[in-house]
């Protein structure tokens, strides 16, 4: 056992990276709860003795403790081990010893086997464990040293009362704050809808924000890459409890970011009356294209549009409204899948729930029984047989579905195009979007054939499986290589952008030292051949916004700040070729494909 203080970098393969990363942080000064970290090599003897170590003789009388796992590997990118591994909190001294058993058996649990046997990480769970004081947390939240949905170089912080678990399993709507790194200026704040406070109270004040700011952003210069920091405040100062570097799986974990799953008990109690049992929601992958809360207008609109066009699209494939509810639901302004009507739909093709919820980005969330293959009552198959020769029918003529998809969207466009909505009277506006919402149910069927192609990943993943070979490996490598999704080519031309960026010394010094507004990007960079080029790319992505499903918001030819921050994030980054990243990209496919033959047998 060693203390945080004592934890040098050569113990990380033994201690585990959560005790790691807090040593790291205490080592250097930064407010972390004092610990102690139980090598996962510690024998139970060893355990044992905890009861009686010195550490604990030093914290005062009455100390409570909170006891996490630290496993080997965990918290590193791509494996999270999100509510998986143990944790226990408000620990008395007297359960301590217990308390880091259940952690330590947390690895060997059948959740935390099916876990590892679904990333293919083999059988072995090795878990540290680390003891901490217990910090009497008055509010508690994450912070994010960069935008990891806009990619602005901006603090997002997300605050609730009390414990931080809550927040970060996603089962709170927290608050929300947008801080300027430079004068932690509050570029926005919303007050989260926990349904405990009678009036609009933020957690935290502006004098806390400019502190919890200030301290955060030390910690991304101590690091020297953006982080993902979970903090508390027991009512006089900050604690860090974690941080690690931001990635699309840690922006994932924070239910305010991308996963948050809820239930539907506390806000609409009036309606379980009609829904025989109450749906579990999520708000994966609709998190990634509709990340903030949605103008009322447009929010009416998705919840109409998406619940018409899946009924339409799976039939009977999934439940009545009156069993499950809609597929769709609003709360509070942002929309959330109905995870029970998914489940449901899963049962009836009689697949694993499991690949439904990674297929969404949601894995964090697989218990060892969604592993299991389940299928629904065979009256309710039978019911659903024309729903399942349908879909079968679609995806034979998907290519055929596609073309006529861009062919309607290319005749819209044109009659879009065809007037200036500036010269039209509201009638005639109000008809041309009627026009689009009368065709959008349609263009739909394109969308669901495009992503239901769940039994194709089975069907590799079986594959991968009976080969011994890793899904992950053999699949990203082919995505990353094949063709470019709009939003993957409007990201390259970015990098494009920045590169031409660096052969500018006027362009490069506007982009590095301007405030963030570009208010004056036009007249500053005027007769420069990076504007140039940037108006080619607004000729071209304009019509896009930051958020482009919700029209309320700016366009980026109306306000092109998104992209000249996100160009700017690449210049303080390193250089990137995009052409030597494709040809790596495919080189990487090609070796992936060959390895993958190379484990099949005739048999």
């Amino acid at each position: 056992m060693k203390t945080l203080d004592a934890i040098t970098p050569g113990d990380l393969p033994r201690v585990g990276g959560k005790a790691f990363n807090c040593a790291r942080l205490k080592q250097a000064g930064f407010p972390v709860p004092d610990g102690l970290a139980i090598a996962s090599d510690a024998t139970d003897d060893e355990i044992r003795r905890l009861a009686t170590d010195p550490w604990l003789d030093s914290a005062p009388p009455r100390t409570r403790f909170a006891v996490r796992s630290s496993g080997i590997g965990e918290d590193s990118e791509g494996h999270s081990f999100t509510g998986i591994h143990e944790t226990r909190l408000n620990v008395e001294r007297d359960r301590l010893v217990d308390a880091v058993f259940e952690c330590r058996g947390s690895g060997s649990s059948e959740q935390a086997r099916a876990y590892r046997r679904a990333r293919q990480l083999g059988r072995e769970a090795r878990i540290g464990v680390l003891v901490q004081r217990m910090v009497p947390a008055v509010t508690s939240g994450v912070a994010f040293t960069i935008n990891s949905v806009t990619g602005a170089d901006e603090l997002v912080i997300n605050a609730g009362r009390g414990l931080g678990e809550a927040l970060v399993s996603g089962l709170i709507d927290p608050d929300e704050f947008r801080i300027h790194k430079r004068d932690a200026t509050v570029l926005s704040a919303r007050i989260g809808s926990t349904g405990q406070r009678p009036t609009a109270v933020a957690t935290l004040s502006a004098s806390q924000l400019a502190e919890l700011g200030a301290l955060v952003t030390r910690i991304e210069q101590h690091y020297g890459v953006p982080q993902d920091i979970e903090w508390c405040h027991d009512g006089g100062q900050f604690w860090i409890v974690q941080s690690r570097p931001v990635t699309a799986a840690g922006a994932a974990e924070h239910g305010s970011q991308k996963s948050e799953v809820r239930s539907q008990k506390s806000e609409v109690r009036s309606e379980r009356a009609e829904v025989r049992s109450d749906p579990e929601w999520t708000r994966a992958n609709l998190a990634e294209v509709l990340p903030d809360q949605l103008s009322p207008q447009a929010a009416g609109v998705y919840v109409d549009l998406l619940n018409l066009s899946e009924r339409r699209f799976f039939g009977r494939l999934i439940a009545p409204e009156s069993e499950l509810g809609p597929m769709v639901k609003s709360f509070h302004g942002r929309l959330y899948f109905n995870l029970s009507q998914l489940r449901r739909a899963t049962s009836m093709v009689g697949a694993a729930f499991a690949d439904t919820l990674r297929s969404m980005g949601h894995s964090e969330r697989i218990r060892p029984e969604d592993e299991i293959a389940t299928r629904a009552p065979l009256r309710d198959v039978v019911r659903a047989l024309p729903d399942f020769l349908r879909l079968a029918f679609y995806d034979l003529r998907a290519g055929h579905i596609f073309r006529r998809h861009e062919a309607m969207t290319a005749n819209a466009l044109a009659r879009l195009a065809a007037s200036d909505p500036l010269t039209l009277s509201d009638r005639d506006i109000w008809a041309a979007f009627r026009e689009w919402l009368d065709l959008a149910p349609g263009a739909m069927t394109a969308v669901f054939v495009m992503s239901s192609v769940q039994f194709r990943e089975d069907f590799i993943r079986k594959a991968c499986r009976a080969a011994g070979f890793s899904y992950d490996r053999l699949v990203y490598p082919q995505l990353a290589a094949g063709r470019c999704s709009v939003s993957t080519q409007q990201a390259i031309d970015l990098v494009a952008l920045a590169a031409s960026a660096r052969h500018d010394a006027r362009a490069m010094r506007y982009l590095v030292e301007n405030d963030g507004t570009f208010d004056d990007f036009r007249p500053a960079l005027a007769g420069t051949m990076f504007l140039d080029r940037f108006e080619e790319f607004l000729e071209r992505y304009g019509h896009r916004g930051r958020y482009e499903s919700d029209w309320a918001l700016p366009r980026l030819h109306e306000n092109p700040a998104p992209a000249l921050f996100a160009v700017r994030g690449q210049l303080q980054g390193r250089l990137r070729d995009s052409e030597g990243m494709a040809e790596r990209q495919e080189a990487d496919a090609a070796a992936a494909w060959r390895a993958f033959e190379a484990c099949l047998t005739r048999w």
